[in-house]
């Protein structure tokens, strides 16, 4: 008599869909298609719910497991991620966002008044510079009636940097001054001048693994001195990249230059499997982009919310 066959071992995901709002997202038919590692679709069904269990996922112990999710509905971005490992046995949740096709800013938590009443580094940051504090706040507001897209830019930016540890404060603490002009503060980056204490904490996080360091930061950076990377996440990690040779201000010669952006994808493999799907997040310039991007991949790390003090809408 041949023996009984072997258990197939399963696992759970519980996918949890949220808009713009960092909220359940509600009124929309979602399309959920899973494929495993191999890229066979093992799950394409429309649900008219934000949470969603799918049980019974087969697990081999190979790649294979490395399975990817992504959700879409009419109207909105699709969004995705990869790699996600169910656990034999148990419920792995998954978190993704949609926002609209034409996702707008909601920069009510962003006016000068709130920013100012929170306080923090980032504020101060906002605020250095300027001849007066009445200055301060006409250039904040000109950026973020006229450019938008900058500011969202510069805040996804700053909130990811305060949330890294050096081994001593965060990279926004060092940070000192940005460089206001539109080619300072782009959609996908800023530009501006911090201590040149900098560069020892990011060397020393670079040992202990925080960051990757750029072999040939020059390339993509014309005049780029050093360059290091975030690698905490699956996507949207922080790049910060000094030019040492290029001057500072006259009255801070201790400041160096600094260009802060984040990248989508941390590697080739996740873009590749992702990018399957056409117009899965859009420009690689959007900040908004980003905003997903992170707000996910830090669910997906199990860290503090992705917060930026606005909303896509």
């Amino acid at each position: 008599m041949a023996g009984a066959a072997p258990a197939v071992i399963t696992g759970t995901l519980r996918i949890g869909v949220v808009n713009g709002r960092r909220k359940p997202l509600t009124g929309a038919r979602l399309l959920v298609t899973i494929l495993d590692g191999f890229k066979q679709e093992r799950l394409k069904k429309y649900f008219q719910k934000a949470n969603i269990s799918v049980t019974g996922l087969p697990l081999s112990g190979n790649a294979r497991d490395l399975y990817t999710v992504i959700a879409w509905a009419k109207g909105y971005r699709q969004a995705g991620l990869h790699p996600v490992r169910p656990a034999p046995g148990a419920v792995r949740s998954v978190a993704l966002m949609l926002v609209p096709s034409d996702a707008g800013y909601e920069f009510a938590n962003a006016r000068w008044p709130v920013l100012k009443q929170k306080g923090g580094p980032m504020f101060r940051l906002l605020a250095a510079g300027a001849a007066s504090p009445a200055m301060a706040e006409e250039r904040y507001t000109d950026l973020l009636e006229n450019r938008p897209a900058s500011l969202a830019g510069l805040l996804n930016i700053a909130t990811a940097m305060q949330a890294i540890f050096l081994p001593t404060g965060t990279p926004l603490d060092y940070c000192e001054e940005l460089t206001w002009s539109a080619a300072g503060l782009l959609p996908d980056r800023f530009f501006g001048f911090a201590r040149r204490q900098i560069i020892d904490e990011l060397e020393q996080a670079a040992d202990q693994g925080v960051f990757a360091r750029e072999g040939l930061p020059g390339v993509f950076h014309p005049g780029a001195t050093r360059g290091f990377k975030q690698v905490q996440f699956g996507e949207a990690n922080v790049q910060i990249t000094l030019y040492e040779t290029a001057a500072p201000p006259p009255q801070h010669p201790e400041w160096v230059k600094i260009e802060c952006d984040m990248d989508y994808y941390r590697d080739a493999g996740s873009h590749a499997l992702l990018e399957v799907f056409p117009n899965l997040f859009g420009s690689r310039t959007d900040p908004r982009t980003i905003y997903v991007l992170r707000w996910m991949a830090g669910k997906q790390a199990g860290t503090p919310e992705f917060d930026p003090p606005y909303y896509l809408t």
